[in-house]
C-alpha cells in the first residue's frame, strides 16, 4: 500500500493528510451541532476545530521533538523545524485541550460543557486519524501470525506481517465514541463525558502500545513508552476527577452543605 494519495508531478499528497483534514471536518460537525443544542455563539464556535487542529499538529510536533533527543544537534534542529517529520498524539491533545479551556472562559462556555463537547468531537476525530497512520504506514505493530497481520515495507521488519495497531485502537475508540454519543443529552455539562474519555482513552492506548513495535516512539523508563507513560497520568488524574463528579460524591457534598 502506498502512502501517497495524489501526486502530480512535484506536488504530492499523503493519505495522512487526507485523513487528517477529515478527522478535522468530523470534529468541527460534532462541535456544531452540540453548539446548537447547548446554544452556544455559533461564530465563536465555528472554527473551534480548526483551531484545535492546528494548535495539536504544533504541541504534537513538539512533544515528538521531546522524544528524538538521541538525535544529533543538527539534525535535531531540521526535525524540529520540519512539520512532517513526526508527531505525538498527546501532545496535540494537550496544546488543544488548553486552548479550548481559554476558549470556554473568553466567550462564558460552562467548563464543563466545553470538556464534554471537546471530548465527544476528539473521540470522533482520532479513529480517522488512526485510519491515516495505517494508510501512511507509520505507528505499526509488532510482528504476528495472525491471519489480519498486514506488511508495510517501510516497517522496521521489513516483510514480516504485522498487528494492524492502528485499526484497533480506531475500532475500540469509534466504539467508545457511539456509547458516549448516544448518552450525551444527559451526560454533557456534568463533566462525566471528559471524565470517560480521559479514563477509556488512555486504557485504549496502553492497551495498543503492547502491540506497537515501532521504536521511534519514544520510551520514558525501559519498555514504558511516551504514550503510555502519559496515558497512565491521565489515567490517574481523570479517575480521581470522575470520582469526585460522580453522583455519590455530589449527593455527599449536598448533604454537608445541608
Amino acid at each position: 500500500m502506498s502512502p501517497i494519495f495524489l501526486k502530480l508531478g512535484a506536488f504530492v499528497v499523503h493519505w495522512y493528510s487526507v485523513m487528517l483534514v477529515l478527522a478535522m471536518f468530523a470534529a468541527a460537525r460534532i462541535v456544531k451541532l452540540e453548539a446548537l443544542r447547548l446554544g452556544w455563539d455559533k461564530r465563536a464556535s465555528a472554527w473551534l476545530a480548526v483551531k484545535c487542529t492546528l494548535i495539536g499538529l504544533v504541541g504534537a510536533h513538539l512533544l515528538y521533538a521531546g522524544t528524538r533527543l538521541d538525535l544529533s544537534g543538527a539534525a535535531w534542529w531540521r526535525m524540529l523545524f520540519d512539520p512532517r517529520y513526526g508527531h505525538v498524539w498527546f501532545g496535540g491533545f494537550l496544546s488543544s485541550w488548553a486552548y479550548c479551556s481559554w476558549h470556554a472562559r473568553r466567550h462564558g462556555i460552562a467548563r464543563y460543557q466545553m470538556y464534554d463537547v471537546a471530548a465527544l468531537a476528539v473521540l470522533v476525530a482520532q479513529p480517522i486519524g488512526r485510519l491515516g497512520c495505517f494508510l501512511e504506514g507509520c505507528c505499526y505493530g509488532r510482528p504476528t501470525n495472525l491471519p489480519w497481520g498486514v506488511i508495510m515495507k517501510h516497517s522496521e521488519f521489513g516483510s514480516s506481517a504485522l498487528h494492524p495497531v492502528q485499526l484497533y485502537e480506531a475500532l475500540y475508540l469509534s466504539a467508545v465514541f457511539l456509547v458516549l454519543w448516544s448518552r450525551r443529552e444527559a451526560t454533557v455539562g456534568t463533566g462525566r463525558v471528559a471524565a470517560a474519555y480521559l479514563i477509556l482513552a488512555p486504557l485504549g492506548r496502553i492497551g495498543a502500545e503492547l502491540f506497537r513495535g515501532d521504536t521511534v516512539r519514544g520510551f520514558v523508563v525501559g519498555g514504558l513508552s511516551t504514550s503510555s507513560f502519559i496515558s497512565l497520568l491521565l489515567l490517574l488524574g481523570a479517575t480521581l476527577f470522575g470520582l469526585l463528579r460522580s453522583p455519590l460524591a455530589a449527593r455527599r457534598h449536598a448533604g454537608k452543605s445541608a
